[in-house]
């Protein structure tokens, strides 16, 4: 389940860089937030494929951002409290909601295999080396700050990404 290439523009509340600057606020705040890159990139996926079938209503899109962080940490290995930064303030009752839309549009699907597990599976195990995971994950983040790549399949990301690395490694 891709967004829609166009999910940008039937969303005024969505555009390009406002966009990169929730990805970049995301993972500025990783640490604090103790999130694992998997639950960032899954979240990110919940907004654009929410975004992509429904307008985001306007001064909302950090909330929302918040909630797609929410539901993603309960797939991974921390169960992000409602009470920290990213939904400060915000009432049960709201979150709730917008937690229950944003998983009837997507009906259900969180969107899994990511980006990055893509690229884990296609880099060959001799190769899992820490230079080389790192390269992967730069890339994989920095993917993430191009809307243009959001409606290319992440099978397809993955591959170029993995080449990518393994040329800027100068591996075989």
């Amino acid at each position: 389940t891709r967004p829609q290439a166009s999910y940008l523009f039937p969303n005024s509340e969505i555009g390009a860089e406002r966009r990169s600057h929730l990805v970049n606020l995301l993972f500025e705040n990783q640490d604090v937030l103790q999130l694992c890159d998997d639950t960032i990139f899954l979240a990110i996926r919940l907004v654009d494929r929410y975004s992509s079938k429904k307008a985001v209503p306007q001064g909302r899109l950090y909330f929302y951002y918040g909630v797609c962080l929410l539901i993603s940490s309960k797939y991974n290995e921390r169960k992000l409290d409602k009470r920290d930064w990213v939904l400060y303030g915000a009432k049960d009752w709201d979150v709730e909601s917008v937690e229950r839309d944003i998983l009837e549009i997507l009906e259900y699907t969180v969107g899994r295999p990511l980006l990055i597990e893509f690229a884990w599976m296609g880099l060959p195990k001799q190769e899992r080396t820490k230079q080389t995971m790192d390269m992967v994950m730069y890339l994989c983040k920095l993917t993430l700050f191009d809307p243009g790549i959001v409606p290319v399949p992440s099978n397809v990301v993955a591959k170029s990404i993995v080449a990518a690395a393994r040329l800027a490694l100068r591996l075989p």
